[in-house]
């Protein structure tokens, strides 16, 4: 009698496969190497007339060219390293689970990039506050640049290509919750902010609004683009057999619903009444 053949978790790419792990730190370095000569240019391009550069606070300071160079490495680097990732997979894939489709590239690089502009703000925030009023010269500016925006092309890199989907997403969209949770924090005078930030949930009492207006509603948007991810272990059950049809569609719509509901408490703002 045939038996249904084992499902590999080949959603590890990189764990039992030497050459995918070499490709994925050979393309880490390539795109490390690569964005960090070009910003090396462009800050000694942008910088060339100014001897001083404020660290935050401006447009044209530090902190501004780090967020807008860090949003476009997100959105060139997150993509090619996930549909290379996508390729390795699929091409491993066989007829075990079903193929990943190329659109949902979109959502991860929006995922991405939305955590790392929160993470280049925040850091940038911290510093300016630990050393207020700081200017860096030229070449102080372009360490920093480099360094940066060479150790996110890294980071960025190994996440994507030797992520296993599902688990790394919830695990970013803990880190970008509890990201705004220190955020709120750190930037409230009150020590207590706690106290009517979690007691008035959602309410103008509030006083902290890193929490709502950004931690909740992001986080309820990335719950609702990544459902499709949360879902393929069970299309997997469903595939053998082992879950309906009807149980899929109740899964699915409760992971949507949490994700509007989540949302909606940092988006819709009522008095304590």
């Amino acid at each position: 009698m045939a038996t249904k053949p084992d499902i590999v978790d080949i959603d590890l790419p990189g764990v039992h496969d030497a050459s995918w792990a070499k490709e994925i730190e050979t393309t880490a370095m390539q795109f490390t190497l690569i964005f960090g000569v070009i910003q090396l240019i462009s800050v000694m391009i942008l910088e060339w007339s100014r001897d001083l550069t404020p660290l935050n606070g401006q447009p044209d300071s530090v902190a501004g060219h780090a967020l807008i160079s860090s949003i476009i490495l997100c959105f060139i680097v997150t993509p090619i390293a996930f549909l290379r990732r996508l390729n390795y997979r699929n091409a491993r894939l066989g007829a075990q689970l079903p193929h990943k489709r190329g659109w949902a590239v979109v959502p991860v690089t929006i995922g991405v990039a939305l955590l790392t502009v929160l993470l280049v703000i925040g850091g940038f925030e911290i510093f300016s506050r630990t050393f207020e009023g700081v200017m860096l010269d030229r070449a102080s500016s372009a360490t920093v640049l480099v360094l940066l925006i060479g150790v996110l092309a890294y980071v960025i890199t190994h996440t994507v290509m030797s992520m296993r989907t599902a688990a790394t997403l919830v695990n970013l969209m803990a880190i970008y919750l509890m990201a705004t949770l220190f955020f709120a924090a750190y930037f409230n005078d009150n020590p207590l902010w706690w106290q009517k930030s979690f007691s008035y949930l959602g309410m103008t009492e509030s006083n902290s609004r890193y929490i709502f207006d950004i931690g909740l509603i992001f986080t309820g948007i990335l719950a609702i683009a990544w459902q499709y991810f949360f879902m393929e272990s069970f299309t997997v059950l469903q595939s053998h057999g082992n879950l309906t049809q009807h149980a899929y569609s109740i899964i699915r719509w409760t992971i949507i619903i949490a994700g509007i509901a989540l949302a909606t408490v940092g988006l819709v703002r009522f008095g304590i009444s």
